[in-house]
């Protein structure tokens, strides 16, 4: 063992008991030590119970600490712990500004529960779909259905189990146009979502992104599909806007 890299805190620790006097804790008295302690220089007898337990064999070794390291640390955690209890960083307003806020109740209610299906897509369409989907590899696929089964428990379903219509389609081909060029992401899906809805909602945190794109209609869903496209040809552009929202726009010819 040549190196303790996970035991920084020892050394101010050790520190602490090395300069601290002894306590009675029945007379709650403190006396001095009957005898000289170094403040520099301490031990730690490691017994490493792990070893002993896979080998059969305690051994300890004898590891050295240097208590004046120790001691700096020390000196800069008591200057934090004197920082943190200042009061005069902060300045509180006189008179807050009150700042309207809409509830959790009020954007759900924003997002839509009955989403249109659409035209019924053919099996050909399907199969094409189903193909690329296969070729994904796990981690895009476990990705594409956990946000199936955010929608799922949403009540906006759009798995294409029984139900085969063009906005489960679309939405489908877009996550998995996403998932194949290495854009599983759902900030990046979520900022999809908001331009192809033209809303806010797809950004609101007690939406799940499975349920943000679930709510999509059809004609959302094929606009969202065609989006995800764009973006992974490098026609559609992201920044993260103050809000902290992963904002999308098609670039312009």
């Amino acid at each position: 063992m040549t190196s303790v890299r996970y035991w920084q805190s020892y050394a101010p620790q050790i520190h602490a008991y090395a300069t601290a006097k002894p306590y009675d804790t029945e007379t709650e008295q403190r006396s001095e030590w009957p005898w000289p302690i170094d403040a520099t220089h301490g031990l730690i007898a490691h017994l490493d119970v792990r070893a002993a337990v896979d080998d059969g064999e305690a051994r300890c070794t004898l590891v050295h600490v240097d208590l004046t390291a120790g001691a700096e640390c020390a000196d800069v955690c008591r200057w934090v712990d004197e920082w943190e209890n200042r009061s005069d960083v902060f300045t509180v307003a006189d008179a807050p500004t009150a700042v309207p806020v809409l509830g959790r109740g009020a954007q759900l209610a924003a997002v839509p529960d009955a989403p249109a299906e659409g035209d019924d897509v053919d099996e050909a369409e399907w199969a094409d779909l189903r193909a690329l989907y296969a070729a994904l590899d796990d981690a895009s696929r476990s990705w594409i259905g956990a946000l199936a089964s955010e929608a799922q428990r949403a009540l906006v379903p759009w798995w294409p189990k029984d139900v085969k219509t063009r906005r489960r389609f679309d939405i489908l081909r877009g996550l998995v146009e996403l998932a194949g060029h290495e854009s599983a992401d759902n900030e990046v899906v979520r900022g999809i979502v908001a331009n192809a809805v033209g809303a806010d909602w797809p950004w609101f945190r007690n939406v799940t992104c499975g349920h943000a794109v679930g709510a999509m209609s059809a004609d959302e869903a094929a606009r969202f599909a065609a989006l995800c496209q764009s973006f992974t040809l490098g026609h559609v552009s992201m920044h993260v806007d103050d809000a902290g929202r992963s904002v999308v726009q098609e670039v312009a010819a």
